[in-house]
């Protein structure tokens, strides 16, 4: 099963998507509800994949990415944004995001992530 941390400071924001992660059955999921925290929790658990709510906040977000990176440069992260397509990736280039998630994102986004993890890091660890 893939670790996956979600990283929220209102945790109903990444609600639904969870709820498909679930339901998939392919991941265990953590909770993270700050920066620190999920830098902690990073360096704690190595996850897999980090889905950073970055709703309203997209440079923070993108900032916290690139110090999880430092954490952990295997980590793969996808971020919630209300940013268009070509801003995001303009903003985000080089930080390898797997992908930019639409602002509340639902349960049927959880296996097109998962399905996209799996093209980059591999099937799920034991």
């Amino acid at each position: 099963m893939y670790k996956v941390l979600l990283a929220a400071d209102r945790p109903e924001s990444l609600a639904r998507l969870a709820a498909g992660l679930e339901e998939d059955g392919r991941a265990l999921l953590y909770w993270a509800q700050n920066d620190q925290e999920t830098l902690s929790l990073t360096q704690e658990l190595a996850p897999q994949l980090v889905v950073i709510d970055g709703q309203g906040r997209e440079k923070e977000a993108l900032a916290l990415v690139s110090k999880l990176l430092m954490v952990n440069a295997m980590v793969n992260t996808a971020v919630v944004s209300a940013m268009d397509e070509e801003d995001f990736h303009e903003f985000s280039e080089g930080l390898g995001i797997l992908m930019s998630l639409p602002p509340d994102p639902g349960e049927e986004l959880a296996k097109g992530l998962l399905d996209k993890l799996i093209s980059v890091a591999g099937p799920p660890p034991a």
